[in-house]
C-alpha cells in the first residue's frame, strides 16, 4: 500500500508502506522558534518534522595601525629617503571566520492522535568581539617584537534543537553550528632605517582570516520513521567582518506539518 501526501495542491507518492493505504493531506504547519509542546491532532497519521539547529556567531576581526605615524605602518623596509609621515603606509586587516550553520534534520514519522512531542529550539551564537588594533610604532624604543599577535574574539556556538516523544522512541536532533574562529594579525618580521637612525620603521605582517566553521551534526532515532534526510541549513551562521565584531548567528526553528486521511 502507498502513502500519498497532498503538497501544494498536488498529490505526491511519498512512501510505499505496509502500515496503511489511502491518500493524506496537510491540515496546516506549525513553526516554533522557542521551546514548546506539540500535540498530534485528531485523525492525524503522519508528521513531517523539520528541525534546524541554531547558527553559530562569527569571529571578530582585527587590524594593524601605525602608532605615531598617520595612515598605518610601513610595510617591509623603508628607505632612508622616506618622503614624509604617512606616505606609503598600510593597514592590514584580518576577517573573523564565519560561524557554522546549524544542522538540519527532516523526518516523516507515523504517529497517533494525542501523542505529545517536546520541542526544543536552540538559539543563535553571539558574534566575537573586535580585536584591539595592533599599533606598530616606528621608533626603536617602542617597536613591536617579532611574533606579537592581536586577535578578535571567538564567536559563540549555536544551540541544538530537537523534537522528542519518549513513548515512541522518537528523537530528531539538529545540533548548532561550530563557533566562528578569530581573525588574527602577527608580526612576522621587522627592519630598521639605515644608520645613523636605527629606527625599526618597517614591519612584515601576516593576517589569518579563517573560513566558515563546521555545520552542526544531526541524528534521527525512531521506531516509526517512514522516510528521513539531513543536510546543513545554509542560511543561519553569522558572517565575519574585517574591522568589526563578528555578526551573531540566527536561532534555530522547528516546523511540524501534520497529515491526515483526506476522507477524515
Amino acid at each position: 500500500s502507498n502513502v500519498w501526501l497532498k503538497v501544494g495542491g498536488a498529490w505526491k507518492l511519498c512512501h510505499k508502506t505496509k502500515h496503511s493505504a489511502g491518500t493524506y493531506s496537510t491540515i496546516g504547519a506549525s513553526t516554533y522558534t522557542s521551546n514548546n509542546t506539540y500535540t498530534v491532532p485528531a485523525g492525524v497519521r503522519y508528521l513531517n518534522i523539520e528541525v534546524h539547529g541554531g547558527g553559530a556567531g562569527a569571529g571578530g576581526g582585527v587590524r594593524t595601525g601605525g602608532e605615531g605615524n598617520p595612515g598605518g605602518h610601513w610595510p617591509g623596509c623603508p628607505t632612508a629617503s622616506w618622503s614624509g609621515w604617512g606616505n606609503g603606509t598600510v593597514t592590514i586587516y584580518a576577517t573573523g571566520g564565519a560561524g557554522g550553520h546549524g544542522g538540519k534534520a527532516v523526518a516523516l514519522v507515523e504517529v497517533k492522535s494525542g501523542q505529545e512531542f517536546a520541542v526544543t529550539v536552540g538559539g543563535g551564537g553571539g558574534g566575537g568581539s573586535q580585536g584591539s588594533a595592533m599599533e606598530l610604532h616606528w621608533q626603536y624604543e617602542y617597536a613591536a617584537q617579532v611574533g606579537r599577535t592581536e586577535a578578535g574574539g571567538e564567536g559563540g556556538g549555536g544551540g541544538g534543537s530537537s523534537v522528542t516523544n519518549s513513548a515512541s522512541g522518537t528523537t530528531i536532533t539538529a545540533n548548532g553550528g561550530t563557533a566562528g574562529a578569530q581573525g588574527r594579525v602577527t608580526v612576522a618580521s621587522r627592519c630598521s632605517f639605515p644608520a645613523p637612525n636605527n629606527y625599526y620603521g618597517g614591519y612584515g605582517v601576516t593576517n589569518t582570516s579563517p573560513g566558515r566553521s563546521a555545520t552542526g551534526s544531526t541524528s534521527i532515532t525512531s521506531n516509526n520513521v517512514v522516510s528521513s534526510s539531513s543536510s546543513g541549513d545554509a542560511n543561519n551562521g553569522g558572517s565575519g567582518n574585517s574591522n568589526a565584531a563578528g555578526s551573531g548567528g540566527s536561532g534555530g526553528k522547528v516546523i511540524i506539518t501534520p497529515y491526515r486521511a483526506s476522507h477524515y
